[in-house]
């Protein structure tokens, strides 16, 4: 992990993973200091992580059903593939985290702009009207985005490194800071 994040230019782990480690099932690690922490496939069901920090954390594939995650600082973390059923992330922060294929369903608690930013980012949004939306500071690299209707949409700090954008409308769109094409704007 410590190779990837310098490969990414991600701050090294300066957290230390918590003893459970790998199943820490109904863990309490609220408040825990777990920055830039291997949490790769971890067994995290129904653990206490609230107000957690969680920056720059690799949280793929992890066990986080039924997880408390609310007020957790997860920017920048790595939720791929994670198991978010029934997850409670009010409150969590999530700017740029990564939400490909995560599992969520409909007792996970997640904001409105967070599920969004889930939807899009693990099915894509061919031909969707995304029109005056604001969708800034998310991870949609590599997001489907053909004929996406952005007009006016708030993408500023949006990370769409290597989305597939062709025919889509950005007209008036806010791209201050973003990655389209992985180039900052």
């Amino acid at each position: 992990m410590l190779g990837l994040l310098a490969l990414t230019g991600c701050p090294p782990a300066t957290g230390t993973p918590p003893p459970c480690l790998p199943d820490c099932d109904r863990a309490n690690l609220s408040e825990a200091f777990l920055k830039g922490v291997d949490l790769h496939a971890a067994h995290l069901n129904k653990a206490n992580l609230s107000k957690a920090g969680l920056e720059y954390a690799d949280l793929s594939g992890a066990n986080l059903s039924q997880a408390n995650l609310s007020g957790a600082d997860l920017r920048s973390a790595d939720l791929r593939q994670a198991d978010l059923r029934g997850a409670d992330l009010t409150q969590a922060k999530l700017r740029r985290a990564s939400l490909h294929g995560a599992q969520i369903d409909d007792k996970t608690l997640l904001d409105g702009k967070a599920r969004l930013i889930w939807e899009i980012a693990s099915h894509g949004a061919v031909g969707r009207d995304l029109n005056g939306l604001d969708l800034s500071e998310a991870n949609l690299s590599r997001v489907d985005l053909r004929s996406a209707k952005l007009s006016q949409a708030e993408l500023s700090w949006t990370d769409l490194g290597e989305a597939d954008l062709r025919g889509a409308d950005l007209s008036e769109a806010n791209l201050r800071g973003g990655q389209p094409g992985g180039e900052p704007v």
